[in-house]
């Protein structure tokens, strides 16, 4: 920093060199962030940002985890994320779980989970980014045996569809189904936020519907058992505590279940209603 001469020319020419925080701070002392490129003042507890926030979007909460300061937007409905300035985050993104079958025997299946994709340290650049969270699919209205297929990418919702999906549904037990996840990697500005899906293989004929297929792991597929859905995968980005999300929906005679909101979560088959599937969710985190 140069010499001024005076209060106007101090103005003009003060500048501050990119760092890390200091040592031993006092209620008053400011740094601009290398790895953040924010302004911090202390405030006599922690350094925090001097100009506003540079994203806007969702709920907006915050959490400290392993002494790392972290700010979160949670999308539970369709909404804009705005950001002002280029940021390194971690994102989360779940689509719609699909609904389960529904018939008046023990062979239903149950819903496939919405599609999963997760991306850790991701480079974005400021703009406005359209987020669109998917809805559960309803299940079958009609007489049907096999479980909805889940949303097959973030931001779509479940569906009827039973063959594919970001995890396919269960099949009835009269059905030669082997549903399959179309679950991919996406890529974002040449990242890669790796996807997560499973399929739901063929029942026993005779027996109990499969279990949908979930994020973590296929449907259960036994003959003479109620077969449970596949498991989900749990990830901590909202909170700083693990929660599971994109699980598979159980086969009709297992315990009746809606998916719940913004779980991406399968529903169960039922005999006389189909289980619905859950919404689907997008979480947003980075350093502050």
């Amino acid at each position: 920093m140069s010499r001024a001469n005076n209060l106007g020319e101090l103005a003009r020419k003060l500048s501050l060199i990119p760092s890390t925080a200091p040592s031993n701070p006092i209620k008053g002392d400011m740094y601009y962030d290398n790895a953040s490129n924010n302004l911090k003042i202390y405030n006599g507890n922690v350094f925090i940002n001097v100009v506003s926030d540079p994203a806007s979007g969702g709920i907006k909460t915050t959490y400290t985890l392993n002494g790392v300061n972290y700010k979160v937007h949670t999308f539970l409905q369709s909404q804009s994320f705005i950001l002002s300035v280029d940021k390194t985050v971690d994102i989360l993104l779940v689509a719609g779980g699909g609904g389960g079958g529904t018939y008046s025997n023990n062979g239903v299946g149950g819903g496939g989970a919405g599609g999963m994709v997760v991306g850790n340290n991701i480079s974005i650049i400021k703009g406005l980014y359209t987020i669109t969270i998917g809805g559960g699919g309803t299940g079958w209205s009609s007489q049907n045996t096999n479980g909805g297929g889940g949303g097959y990418y973030a931001g779509t919702s479940g569906h009827t569809d039973y063959s594919t999906g970001g995890s396919a549904g269960g099949g009835g037990n009269n059905t030669t189904h082997n549903g399959t996840s179309n679950q991919t990697d996406q890529t974002l500005n040449g990242q890669t936020l790796t996807g997560h899906g499973n399929g739901s293989a063929a029942p026993p004929s005779g027996g109990y519907g499969a279990g949908g297929g979930g994020a973590g792991g296929a449907g259960g597929n036994a003959a003479t058992t109620p077969n449970l859905g596949g498991v989900g995968l749990a990830n901590n980005f909202r909170t700083g505590t693990n929660v599971t999300y994109a699980a598979g929906g159980a086969s009709a005679g297992a315990t009746f279940r809606n998916g719940p909101a913004n779980t991406g979560d399968g529903g169960t088959g039922g005999y006389s209603a189909a289980g619905q599937g859950g919404s689907g969710i997008c979480v947003i985190r980075y350093q502050v």
